[in-house]
């Protein structure tokens, strides 16, 4: 009776039964029991029962709670659908099995419309309109993914299919929502990265982006390189490098511009086009650019008092133009500078103001009050030249060099190239064009009264120690062309 017992409440699947059948199973062992010798005088031992049935209940019930505890750990409380632990837990072994990842593209917008206690309902409302032939998961606040086995062609018809499925309006919390999705595609188990090519076809306005290695050891080396910038602008790694503007009405370096340089200890030379982009997106632009700053006022204080007068200038990002905090840095660092700020020019670039125009003026007054002057860089490629030149505290123009390389030979870029320099000397600003790789292009601005000219066939950037010899050299040699390989 007692094995009998524990048979029964091993059958039960719920709590509250295996209670229950424990104890009537050993009720049922007393009542046989009492039964027995009442009726027959027989004495029976049911002690090996009762530890039997009492036993097996608190094994059983032991045994439901793990399970209910395992499920409770893989199951997102907010939607009711299997969390990102089970899907790493799921079986993706089929030969074509890929980690596909859905992203609600417009979930912050939506999210406010319905409140935050609605959003668990729409990722199940969603997860419910894929259909049944996959378990979907929900991987974080707007993200669900499923494994699928289906052919590559297959899977992306299936995709296109299911975008439009998804995009219909659903009706949450009493408020109609128009969701937005795109999808990520990767290997099986892969989850971060299937998460991360969904951003990537987010932001490349696709439907979908599949995640390939080459990108994964690209995130890997971008990932390394910004924690080696951090360490190497901490310790004074960095280099700057000085690229000459010749002074056309007197041949002689009048200013430089400050360009950041990177010599990697073990991958090289490292091209600035490969860590100023990161450092941008990885907030290390505004510790970069201090360090430009700092080594430039330094560089400008030595050539000073070895008697050469020239200005240097500093390109300033559209972040670091609305940053408070590094207004302050750019004062604190000029406090204790033996240089003047009107040896000081920031560059920044008409998109760098677009963004906050109000707090970008702001930004640049305060710096021309500061006594730094203001350049606008890469002029003729945005939209809202004009108005850029009428409402910015601006004291010099540089003229893109999309327009300045060619203007010697190309009618068109001539006229655009005159009539600037023609506005920019009306307006009291004065005009540096860059690009100059030929002879015949410096010529030509000579011509039409240009200021400054900055290129490869003035110099190339220089070390702060070269640049101080070629300063020197240009200083005793009037008229004499600056031109260097180095």
């Amino acid at each position: 009776m007692g094995a009998l017992g524990a048979a029964l409440v091993f059958a039960q699947k719920t709590y509250p039964r295996v209670v229950a059948t424990s104890g009537l199973g050993a009720a049922a062992l007393f009542g046989a029991d009492i039964a027995a010798y009442s009726l027959a005088g027989a004495d029976f031992r049911i002690v090996a029962g009762l530890i039997l049935v009492l036993a097996s209940g608190a094994a059983r019930s032991g045994l439901l709670l793990y399970r209910e505890m395992y499920r409770g750990k893989r199951i997102d409380q907010e939607s009711g659908l299997p969390n990102r632990l089970a899907l790493r837990e799921a079986d993706g072994s089929q030969e074509n099995a890929q980690t596909i990842v859905a992203m609600l593209a417009n979930f912050d917008a939506i999210k406010s419309v319905i409140g935050a206690d609605a959003i668990g309902s729409l990722m199940g409302s969603l997860a419910a309109r894929m259909g049944g032939r996959d378990i979907v998961y929900r991987i974080d606040d707007r993200c669900l993914a499923w494994i699928s086995d289906e052919s590559h062609e297959t899977r992306i018809e299936t995709l296109t299919e299911l975008r439009r499925e998804l995009r219909r309006p659903l009706e949450i919390a009493g408020k109609r929502v128009d969701p937005a999705i795109v999808f990520g595609i990767a290997a099986a188990g892969a989850t971060a990265e299937a998460s991360l090519a969904a951003s990537t076809a987010l932001a490349n306005d696709k439907v979908w982006h599949m995640h390939e290695a080459a990108e994964q050891d690209l995130l890997e080396q971008q990932v390394s390189l910004m924690g080696e910038l951090a360490n190497a602008i901490e310790n004074h790694e960095l280099e700057v490098h000085y690229q000459p503007k010749l002074d056309l009405m007197t041949d002689r370096i009048a200013s430089v511009e400050a360009l950041v340089r990177w010599h990697h200890p073990t991958r090289g030379y490292l091209s600035p086009d490969s860590f100023i982009p990161l450092a941008e997106k990885n907030d290390h632009i505004a510790d970069m650019t201090l360090f430009v700053l700092q080594r430039t006022l330094r560089d400008l204080a030595q050539w000073h008092g070895a008697g050469i007068e020239v200005k240097a200038a500093v390109n300033i990002s559209a972040r670091l133009l609305i940053s408070p905090a590094f207004f302050d840095a750019v004062g604190a660092a000029l406090q204790v500078s033996d240089t003047s700020a009107s040896d000081l020019i920031f560059e920044v670039t008409e998109s760098a103001t677009m963004a906050d125009p109000a707090a970008a003026l702001r930004a640049l007054e305060g710096y021309r009050r500061m006594g730094i002057m203001i350049s606008l860089d890469d002029y003729g490629t945005g939209q809202s030249t004009l108005t850029y030149l009428k409402t910015l505290p601006l004291g010099e123009l540089k003229i893109d060099r999309s327009f300045v390389e060619n203007a010697h030979e190309d009618s068109s870029d001539a006229l655009l190239v005159r009539s600037t320099v023609n506005l920019a000397h009306a307006l009291g600003l004065q005009v540096v064009a860059e690009g100059i790789e030929t002879v015949e292009c410096l010529d030509f601005l000579r011509e039409v009264g240009c200021d400054l000219a900055q290129g490869y066939f003035v110099s190339r950037p220089l070390p702060a120690s070269e640049l101080l010899t070629l300063c020197l050299s240009n200083s005793t040699s009037p008229k004499t062309p600056v031109r260097t390989a180095a």
